[in-house]
């Protein structure tokens, strides 16, 4: 069963929001709110420790942690360029030793296979020139 919480400042359209929702058999609607901050204390108010689709806690929609996702969606593909073009320079000069060559490789690996899963390559400049 997953647990809905709409919130929309137009009570009309939330409540039609509401009982199309309802009609679902495998949604259940716990509560509604008339705006972001009265859905945040709701849900709050209505999360179980339980709940095991509970990941992660709740952060307002106008928290600086969201406003820092832009910056690091483009400067992560660029960080995962430069440590690329590092760990290149490290195995030429033959520089920290073969332990740390390696090391820093399986970095490097894992900083692009990370950008590649989460942000394919052909939407690199748009990401970065956006």
């Amino acid at each position: 069963m997953i647990r809905v919480l709409p919130a929309e400042d137009m009570e009309l359209i939330r409540g039609a929001l509401v009982a199309l929702l309802g009609l679902e058999s495998d949604l259940a609607v716990v509560a509604e709110a008339a705006s972001g901050d009265a859905a945040v204390g709701l849900a709050l108010a209505h999360r179980t420790v339980s709940d095991p689709n509970v990941l992660m806690e709740l952060t307002a929609l106008n928290s600086p942690r969201l406003a820092a996702l832009p910056v690091v969606a483009t400067t992560g593909p660029l960080f995962s360029i430069a440590v690329t073009g590092a760990a290149v320079v490290t195995w030429v000069r033959g520089w920290r030793g073969w332990t740390g060559r390696l090391s820093y490789t399986l970095l490097v690996v894992a900083a692009v296979a990370f950008y590649e899963e989460v942000l394919p390559r052909s939407h690199w400049t748009v990401s970065l020139f956006v």
